[in-house]
């Protein structure tokens, strides 16, 4: 049975991390998150900022998530990444893993409905660290995937379940 990778990204607060949770839990699968790794990488705390990664963060955490889901492939037959990937070498770091099939989701969503996911964290614990003034930020530097990338995109503005049970009947799960 091959090794599968489930590459899910986007900007923030479309959904990816709220869907790779889903996925990985209903797959049993492991699931790695940028956001995870920079705040116990670099003992962030997140939950009361509104910023992004600085290049030399997004040059660590990249290559961390790349080792570990390399290594995680050893002992486990499906990896859920998500995070920004806000460029094609980013996300070419996961893409071009040998061992395994890799399914590429971009999650995309309207301007409103993201606008209005992130002002909802401001009240919770969450530990993504970008609020609308880092979403703008990101937005404005991101490079959606090419066509020869090979994504997918999800768009997830109205139903979480109906973009869950799409990527679902393009992986053959479920």
């Amino acid at each position: 049975m091959s090794k599968i990778i489930i590459l899910i990204i986007g900007l923030p607060g479309c959904g990816k991390t709220t869907i790779s949770k889903v996925l990985a839990k209903d797959m049993n699968a492991v699931r790695l998150s940028t956001e995870s790794i920079r705040a116990e990488l670099l003992g962030i705390d997140n939950e009361s900022v509104d910023c992004d990664f600085t290049k030399e963060q997004q040059k660590e955490v990249y290559e961390i998530i790349t080792k570990m889901t390399k290594k995680y492939l050893n002992d486990y037959h499906t990896i859920v990444v998500d995070g920004v990937f806000r460029n094609e070498n980013q996300r070419n770091m996961i893409s071009e893993i040998k061992n395994a099939k890799i399914f590429k989701f971009y999650i995309s969503c309207d301007e409103n409905t993201i606008i209005k996911r992130l002002e909802e964290r401001k009240s919770q614990k969450n530990i993504a660290p970008a609020g609308v003034h880092g979403y703008r930020k990101i937005k404005k530097e991101y490079k959606l995937p090419s066509v020869e990338e090979g994504f997918i995109n999800i768009n997830n503005t109205d139903s979480l379940t109906k973009s869950i049970n799409l990527i679902y009947k393009i992986i053959g799960e479920k």
